[in-house]
C-alpha cells in the first residue's frame, strides 16, 4: 500500500464528503502555516456546517486556570476553578491542551510538542508577553490524559494488572505554564490570553482568554521580636536578622498577601529552658505561654505606636532541642495577633499566623475547635487540601498533589509528610484580610492608656482570685483593635473615680494559646473550659477624661480585687554617654509600692514618633543599647516611663544626634543542587519603621551575565564562573542599600558579601 501523507488524506476526506452533498464550495487551507499546498484547492471557509469528523486533527485548549499559591481541583478545568488573584503578587497562568482526532485522519497530533505564549493586558493594552516556562513546549495528547498535578514534565508508565498477566500503559500530560512576575500584575482590569500551536505545524493553532480578577490586599504590618536564648551555661545565643526575616518567607509565599512590612524591633527578651517541651495536655509549655504574654504587652506598644498590627517572636535555632520525638515548634495566640516560633520553622509559621486570621484547626484530634466546615478530599484522609497546590517561590516551582498534602491548617502525623493551603483555607483567610490593617494615627493627639498584666486564679477550695502582675501606663497616639473571636468576657474591670461612681466598665479576655507541633502523634486534649487552675490576660484599657482613683475586678457582685491609684514612682534616666559597646543609660526607680513596671521608649524625630527598646530593664545594672539597632535622627532622645499601681512618672534624656539608618537588606544565594548554573537568590528586608519596599523596587545583578531581574526572589541561570550577585532597594532615605553574595558556578556554595 502506498503511503499517504497528511494532505493526500484532506484531500480524499473532502472528496468523500463533497461526493455525499455534504460539502460545497472552495475549502480551507491545507499546511502547517496556512498556505496552500500547491496539488490541494485553496481552502476558504464555507456556509454550511461541516461534520465535525472532518476536520484535520486539531489542537484544543480545556481551559485555563489562574494561581498564586494554590487551585481548585474539581472535573472541569477553566476560570471557574481559579481563586481570585493578589496584585504583587506572583501568578501563574495554566493552560490545559489536547487532541481532537479527524475524520479518517485519526489523531496526528498526540505525542507532538505544543508551545505557546501569554499576553496580559490591561485596558486594550499589552503589559507584559511570555512564553512557558518549559522550553520547547509540552507533550500533546488526549484530554483524559491532561494531569493538573504535573509541573512541566510527562508521565508515562506501565502498570501491570492484578493478576500479573497484562499490562496498562498510563500517560500523564501536563498543563503548560505560564509564569507572570508579580509587578506586572496590578488591581485594575486584566485579561489574560494565551495562544498555542504545535512545534512542528506553526499553524496548527488555538487560544483562549480569562479575565482576572485582581485585589488590591495591604501588606500586613508585622514586627519581629528577638527571644533570646540563654542554654544555662554562660552562653546567650540570638538570632540573627535574616534568620528572623527568613522564617516569614514561607508564609509570604503561600498566604494571600502580596509580602509582609516586617520590622524587626530593637525591643528582645532573654530566656532560657527547653522551649521544645510538650505538655501530657497538649498546649503550650509555660516558656512558651510566658513568651505570649511579653508579645502581647508588645503588640499594644506597637499598635499605640504605629509599628505593627501583627508581633511575632522568634526563638534562635540552636535553643531546639534535640533527642525528642515530639516538639512544640512554637506558639500563638491568634486571637490577640501574637505568636513565636524557632527561627526557621516556616511551615509552624504560616500555621500559626493562619490563626491569626481566624482560620480554626482541621481535623487534629481531639480539638473542639476543629473547622467542622472544612471539605472533605476523601474518606480516610479528611486533611488533605483537596486541590493541588504551587509554590512559585521554589525553582522549578513545587506542585503539592492533593493525594498526599495535607491543609497547613492540620498537624502532621509522620516526619516529612507534605503540608501547603487548600483554596478553602486561602480563601477565608482573604476574606479575613481587614483584620489587621489599621489606619493611621495622629501622632500630634494622644491620649492616656493602662496596659494590665494580670492571672484569674481558681482556689482549690472554691472561688478566684485576681494576681496583677504589672500595670503600665503612658500616652500615645494609636488605637487598639478589639480581639477577635473571643468568647463572653469571664472577668471585667470597673474604672471609678474618688467617690465610687464607675466611669467605664472593660470586659477582659484570656491569652488562649495553640502549640505548634513536629513529629506528633495525638490531639490537644486540654482541660475542659472553666476548669483551668488560670487565665493570663494582658489588657490596654483607655483612660477616661475624669480622675481614675481605683480599678475593681469582678467576675460577679462582689469585686476580687481593688486597686488603687497609689502615688507616682520616682524615676530618672542618666545618660546616654557613648562608649564602644553602645550607647550607655543608667535608670533609676524606687517608689512606695513594691510593684514597679517600666518601659524604655525612643525617638529621633524629637517626639513624633517612638519605638519601645526595654521593658523592665534592670535598675541595679548599666543599660547598654546599641546604636546600629535605632531609628537615628537630629533629635533623638530617650523616655522612661514608670508606674506604680495606677500612677506613673516619666523621665526623659536631653537630645542628641543619631546617624539615620535605612532599611535593612539581606540576601541569600543558594545553588540549585538538581540543575547546573541555576541559583536560588532570596532579597529579605526590614523595613524598620519607612514603609513596605514592592516587588518591583528589588533589583538583581551579576557582574558576569548582567541584569537579572526584579522581585523578592530570583531563579536565574549564570554562565560557569565566579559570579558577585547584587541585590538593592531604596534605603527610605533617599538613596539605595545594595547587599551582594559571591556564587561560582560548578565551584564552592554562596559565600554573601558585606554591602
Amino acid at each position: 500500500m502506498p503511503d499517504f501523507d497528511q494532505g493526500d488524506l484532506d484531500a480524499l476526506a473532502a472528496a468523500l464528503l463533497r461526493r455525499l452533498g455534504l460539502l460545497s464550495g472552495p475549502l480551507p487551507p491545507a499546511g502547517p502555516t496556512g498556505v496552500p499546498e500547491p496539488r490541494l484547492p485553496e481552502l476558504l471557509p464555507f456556509d454550511r456546517p461541516m461534520p465535525e469528523l472532518y476536520r484535520p486533527a486539531r489542537l484544543a485548549i480545556q481551559g485555563l486556570e489562574v494561581t498564586q499559591a494554590t487551585q481548585y481541583f474539581g472535573s472541569s478545568f477553566g476560570a471557574d476553578n481559579s481563586i481570585p488573584m493578589v496584585a504583587l503578587k506572583p501568578m501563574v497562568v495554566r493552560a490545559y491542551p489536547y487532541a481532537i482526532p479527524g475524520l479518517l485522519t485519526g489523531d496526528t497530533l498526540s505525542g507532538q510538542q505544543v508551545t505557546g505564549e501569554l499576553v496580559l493586558s490591561r485596558w486594550g493594552k499589552e503589559v507584559y508577553r511570555t512564553g512557558p516556562t518549559r522550553s520547547g513546549g509540552a507533550r500533546l495528547g488526549r484530554r483524559t490524559e491532561l494531569d493538573r498535578t504535573l509541573w512541566d514534565r510527562e508521565d508515562d508508565l506501565w502498570v501491570g494488572s492484578r493478576d500479573g498477566l497484562s499490562m496498562t500503559h498510563l500517560r500523564g500530560n501536563p498543563p503548560l505554564n505560564f509564569l507572570v512576575p508579580a509587578w506586572y500584575l496590578r488591581a485594575e482590569q486584566t485579561v489574560a490570553t494565551v495562544r498555542l500551536w504545535v512545534a512542528s505545524a506553526p499553524g496548527v493553532t488555538a487560544d483562549a482568554s480569562l479575565r482576572l480578577d485582581v485585589l488590591n490586599v495591604a501588606a500586613p504590618k508585622v514586627a519581629l521580636v528577638r527571644i533570646k536564648w540563654d542554654n544555662g551555661m554562660g552562653t546567650v545565643v540570638t538570632p540573627a536578622d535574616d534568620d528572623m526575616l527568613g522564617t516569614l518567607r514561607l508564609a509570604e509565599r503561600m498566604l494571600p498577601f502580596p509580602y509582609f512590612e516586617a520590622n524587626i524591633l530593637t525591643l528582645s527578651y532573654t530566656r532560657s529552658g527547653n522551649f521544645g517541651a510538650t505538655v501530657s495536655a497538649g498546649g503550650c509549655n509555660a516558656l512558651w505561654d510566658e513568651i505570649l504574654k511579653r508579645l502581647k504587652e508588645a503588640r499594644f506598644w506597637t499598635q499605640l505606636f504605629q509599628l505593627a498590627d501583627i508581633v511575632i517572636g522568634i526563638v534562635p535555632a540552636a535553643g531546639f532541642p534535640t533527642g525528642q520525638t515530639t516538639v512544640n515548634t512554637g506558639c500563638g495566640s491568634g486571637e490577640d495577633g501574637v505568636g513565636a516560633f524557632f527561627a526557621g520553622q516556616e511551615m509552624t509559621t504560616a500555621h500559626e499566623i493562619g490563626h491569626i486570621y481566624q482560620r480554626p484547626h482541621v481535623h487534629v484530634p481531639g480539638d473542639p475547635k476543629n473547622d467542622p466546615d472544612y471539605p472533605k478530599y476523601r474518606k480516610g484522609f479528611d486533611r488533605s487540601i483537596g486541590e493541588v497546590g504551587l509554590d512559585v517561590g521554589l525553582s522549578p516551582p513545587t506542585l503539592y498533589d492533593p493525594a498526599t498534602a495535607i491543609d497547613v491548617m492540620a498537624y502532621t502525623t509522620a516526619a516529612g509528610e507534605p503540608q501547603w493551603i487548600s483554596p478553602y483555607t486561602y480563601s477565608k483567610i482573604l476574606e479575613a484580610r481587614s483584620l489587621y490593617a489599621t489606619v493611621p494615627a495622629d501622632p500630634r493627639r494622644v491620649r492616656p492608656w493602662l496596659i494590665l498584666t494580670f492571672q484569674l486564679e481558681r482556689m482549690a477550695r472554691g472561688g478566684r482570685t485576681v494576681a496583677l502582675e504589672k500595670a503600665i501606663r503612658l500616652d500615645a497616639p494609636g488605637g487598639i483593635t478589639a480581639a477577635a473571636g473571643q468568647d463572653e468576657s469571664p472577668i471585667s474591670i470597673d474604672l471609678l473615680d474618688a467617690d465610687d461612681r464607675i466611669l467605664a466598665t472593660h470586659h477582659a479576655y484570656p491569652i488562649r494559646s495553640e502549640p505548634g507541633r513536629c513529629g506528633c502523634h495525638g490531639g490537644r486534649g486540654g482541660v475542659p473550659k472553666g476548669r483551668e487552675p488560670f487565665l493570663s490576660f494582658v489588657e490596654a484599657i483607655p483612660l477616661p477624661e475624669r480622675e481614675v482613683a481605683r480599678i475593681s475586678f469582678h467576675t460577679g457582685d462582689a469585686p476580687l480585687l481593688v486597686v488603687e491609684a497609689g502615688d507616682p514612682p520616682y524615676i530618672a534616666l542618666v545618660g546616654p554617654e557613648q562608649q564602644e559597646d553602645g550607647l550607655h543609660l543608667r535608670l533609676e526607680v524606687s517608689g512606695s509600692d513594691e510593684r514597679i513596671s517600666t518601659v524604655i521608649l525612643f525617638t529621633g524625630d524629637g517626639g513624633e514618633t517612638w519605638i519601645p527598646v526595654a521593658e523592665d530593664p534592670p535598675t541595679d545594672v548599666l543599660l547598654v543599647i546599641d546604636p546600629a539597632q535605632l531609628p537615628g535622627g537630629q533629635r533623638c532622645r530617650f523616655r522612661a516611663v514608670a508606674t506604680a499601681r495606677l500612677r506613673s512618672a516619666t523621665a526623659e534624656t536631653g537630645e542628641f544626634e543619631l546617624p539615620r539608618r535605612g532599611r535593612g537588606l539581606f540576601v541569600r544565594a543558594e545553588a540549585d543542587p538538581c540543575a547546573r548554573g541555576w541559583v536560588r537568590l532570596h532579597a529579605l528586608i526590614d523595613v524598620r519603621g519607612l514603609g513596605a519596599v514592592p516587588p518591583q523596587d528589588v533589583r538583581w545583578e551579576s557582574d558576569r551575565d548582567g541584569d537579572l531581574g526584579q522581585g523578592f526572589e530570583q531563579a536565574a541561570r549564570l554562565s560557569d564562573g565566579r559570579h558577585v550577585i547584587s541585590a538593592s532597594i531604596p534605603d527610605g532615605l533617599g538613596g539605595r542599600v545594595t547587599e551582594r553574595a559571591i556564587i561560582i558556578v560548578g565551584g564552592r556554595p554562596p559565600q554573601t558579601l558585606p554591602g
